[in-house]
């Protein structure tokens, strides 16, 4: 990734950046894993401004999606796993997700999902994990198909968060943090059925080499939000 991850790669080399309970991924492999799946998903049409999904537990693969999205300008629904297989497809449709990257664990809510007579047609459903469903295509197969070479950036994509939809359906809420041309394609896009927000970034008090963290935590890089619940991650 040129403008974010290159510089770490470069000074960091085999150190490790990514560590859950499945292994560690160093910032060389991460740096061509993020541009592997920015050239995967452009060849598949995704471009600025378009919406991708991710359903997923906390995982390396995560903070490649996100990474991956905020280059390409794109924007990026965490979906809730707690959500019923109506509640993810109603998101997927309201938020013109063009590409759904789900973990092995949630297949089968995906799956459901999937079959849901609202849910719109996606130019990407590809699984994270070891045991990918024969119905998704492979993560790690989609990435190893993709070029390792580095891509110009083409936007600053961000996070687009729905709310739990305890007064109705789920809204989407997106940051106003990534510049006013965001915002407005947004409001002119969707009316009222997405909101926009400002949120603060957290502080960068010094340059952090490695990140870890537990499978249950919920929690989003700058400029996006900070938030964590189950193990925190550890600086």
């Amino acid at each position: 990734m040129a403008q974010l991850l290159e510089p770490l790669s470069q000074r960091f080399g085999e150190a490790p950046a990514l560590v859950d309970e499945r292994g560690t991924t160093s910032w060389t492999q991460f740096n061509e894993r993020v541009n592997r799946l920015i050239s995967g998903l452009r060849r598949a049409g995704l471009e600025n401004n378009d919406t991708i999904a991710i359903l997923s537990e906390n995982r390396r693969e995560y903070y490649e999606c996100m990474a991956a999205a905020t280059h390409l300008g794109l924007r990026y629904v965490p979906v809730n796993w707690h959500w019923v297989a109506e509640e993810v497809s109603y998101v997927l449709e309201n938020s013109d997700s063009k590409a759904l990257l789900v973990s092995d664990r949630f297949a089968g809510l995906a799956s459901a999902a999937l079959d849901q007579p609202d849910c719109p047609t996606l130019k990407i459903i590809a699984a994270m994990g070891a045991n990918p469903p024969n119905t998704f295509l492979s993560y790690e197969t989609f990435l190893e198909e993709s070029s390792p070479e580095e891509s110009p950036a083409s936007g600053l994509g961000g996070p687009m968060f729905y709310t739990s939809g305890t007064t109705g359906r789920p809204k989407g809420v997106v940051s106003g943090a990534f510049g006013q041309a965001y915002r407005t394609h947004d409001v002119r896009r969707k009316g009222h059925r997405w909101e926009s927000w400002h949120a603060r970034s957290r502080p960068n008090s010094s340059r952090r080499s490695r990140l870890s963290f537990g499978p249950m935590g919920v929690f989003l890089p700058p400029p996006a939000c900070w938030q964590c619940s189950g193990d925190a991650p550890r600086f």
